[in-house]
């Protein structure tokens, strides 16, 4: 090894690196490789997480608004660490409208103050404008009118339970 002006050993015009450093280098390279490899294992899995997103909803048939809102909570419920904070959902539920949908929903989200844009009350100003108002009342006319008479008990309770669901007896005080 060369010796500078003052005595001590210099590394000038050497070309060879120490040991302990090639160590650290080659663990280096080794940590960064390990954390692509890691990083990429994630990104694959939120990708697959997220392919598996409700169909897009556009208002073109309302009666397809409950079991896309069903699908949705179903999505959020599965995936919400995935998808990430309140805001972050509602941003989500947005993304998944289309056309008309998007349209009558537009100015809602915009008025609307961020802190509010939850998915909670995202479903609620979407029921207000997608659920099919005429739907549940023929239901619960149904319900008001019908009797069993003659029909099977099984027959009419399965019927009595559709209707229930239809008249939307989830939004039903006890």
């Amino acid at each position: 090894m060369p010796i500078d002006n003052a005595g001590e050993p210099s590394m000038a015009g050497t070309t060879e690196v120490p040991p302990w450093l090639q160590m650290i280098l080659k663990l280096q390279q080794q940590q960064m490789a390990d954390m692509h490899v890691s990083q990429q294992r994630q990104y694959e899995e939120i990708q697959c997480q997220l392919s598996h997103a409700p169909a897009y909803f556009n208002a073109s048939d309302l009666a397809l608004y409950p079991s896309w809102r069903l699908d949705m909570l179903a999505k959020l419920n599965i995936d919400r660490d995935t998808i990430g904070s309140l805001i972050n959902q509602g941003w989500y539920i947005n993304s998944q409208l289309r056309d008309r949908a998007k349209q009558k929903f537009h100015p809602w989200i915009k008025a609307c103050e961020p802190a509010l844009r939850t998915p909670d009350n995202i479903i609620k100003h979407l029921d207000v404008l997608f659920k099919n108002t005429a739907a549940q009342q023929k239901a619960l006319d149904w319900l008001q009118s019908t009797r069993q008479r003659n029909t099977p008990l099984m027959t009419f309770i399965s019927d009595f339970d559709t209707k229930i669901l239809e008249a939307g007896d989830q939004w039903w005080e006890n």
